[in-house]
């Protein structure tokens, strides 16, 4: 079973969780309506989509035990210790087998990190400062990869 946190309009589910062997259940987490809604439109008729949870991560824990839990650019919205205190719930529902994915902006190129960024209400991190984030959350980095153009 998968988790997808941040689900927006459902791209992710669609487009990579239902293509996973052996994901018989896709819930997702989405606090904006609009978005749960297109979402919903998207994924209909796809009997292992289950569950529209919503609410925003920072209220959010997950009630089942999944496999897989993955999280796309939504991290960058949400202050560090909300970050680590929701990773930290996270592992409650994560088996000993269990990962939990992230795909977020990553921002190496500069010195320290910066405020909230006001225009796109999104803080940018580097790989070191989200290390540390998990680290503090009990979990450990198994892979890394930059995305290429």
């Amino acid at each position: 079973s998968a988790l997808d946190c941040g689900a927006g309009i459902g791209r992710v589910t669609e487009g990579v969780l239902l293509r996973f062997a052996g994901i018989e259940r896709v819930d997702l987490v989405e606090p904006a309506p609009n978005l749960r809604a297109r979402a919903r439109e998207r994924l209909a008729g796809d009997a292992r989509v289950r569950r529209f949870h919503a609410s925003p991560l920072e209220e959010y824990t997950p009630r089942l035990e999944y496999d897989l839990i993955y999280l796309q650019w939504i991290l960058m919205y949400i202050p560090d210790d909300e970050v680590v205190s929701f990773l930290r719930r996270c592992c409650l529902r994560l088996p000993a087998a269990g990962v939990l994915v992230v795909k977020d902006n990553v921002e190496d190129r500069r010195g320290p990190e910066e405020d909230l960024d006001e225009r796109d209400l999104c803080v940018a991190r580097t790989a070191a400062h989200y290390e540390a984030l998990f680290c503090r959350a009990g979990l450990r980095v198994l892979l890394k990869r930059r995305q290429q153009r």
